[in-house]
């Protein structure tokens, strides 16, 4: 009798403990599903907030106090030490690198800044270093209020392509400001077969424009 009672005791107790056990796993369970509801909804209001800073900080101010002008552009972007430009005094290169068309045969390009202090329009668009094979600044465009005269010029060396289209104006009757977009590409024969493909320029040239079209002088 006292066997079979503590029998039923230990029975009880397995019972028992099985329910607690249960019913603990069981808040545990609703605890992680309360957990991982949690964290969706921070994750949620965090990409939403890191979403809303990359937009609002992906563009950056360039100003020039000397010069008075400044210019926006993509904050992945950076500044090199200035090759492209014509002018004496070349002020400012920012460049997209090669990285950004892998497998194609991009070398880089650049938007730069440049100027030289000249007493003429004539002679601004006659100063030194003429852009190679250019039409001699015949077109016009309007940048944010003044007008620039444009040319396009191409030159090639050592199986490279340099392509640019380069604007000057005549800033306070004596200073010449040149901004200056070159993309810079190789010779696809120079490759071997398949293992790059052609840039696409006039994606790499929007780029350049959207920069381009920023620029403007101090009131």
């Amino acid at each position: 009798m006292n066997k079979t009672k503590t029998i039923i005791v230990i029975i009880l107790a397995l019972i028992i403990s099985g329910g607690l056990v249960y019913l603990s796993d069981g808040s545990r369970i609703q605890s992680l599903k309360m957990s991982i509801n949690e964290l969706e909804t921070m994750n949620s209001k965090l990409y939403a907030s890191s979403t809303q800073i990359i937009k609002t900080n992906d563009l950056q101010t360039y100003k020039n106090n000397s010069y008075g002008f400044s210019f926006m552009y993509p904050s992945a972007l950076g500044f090199v030490i200035p090759s492209y430009p014509n002018l004496e005094d070349k002020i400012v290169q920012l460049q997209i690198p090669q990285s950004d068309y892998p497998r194609t045969n991009f070398g880089d390009a650049a938007f730069s800044v440049s100027a030289v202090y000249t007493k003429s329009l004539e002679a601004c668009l006659a100063a030194a270093n003429t852009p190679e094979n250019g039409d001699g600044f015949k077109s016009t465009k309007e940048i944010n209020g003044l007008t620039y005269y444009y040319t396009k010029s191409a030159g090639a060396g050592a199986g490279n392509l340099y392509e640019s289209t380069i604007y000057r104006v005549l800033v306070g009757g004596q200073l010449c400001v040149e901004l200056n977009e070159t993309i810079h590409t190789g010779n696809i024969g120079n490759f071997p077969s398949g293992t790059v493909t052609e840039v696409d320029k006039s994606a790499v040239q929007t780029r350049l424009d959207d920069i381009l079209n920023t620029f403007k002088f101090s009131e």
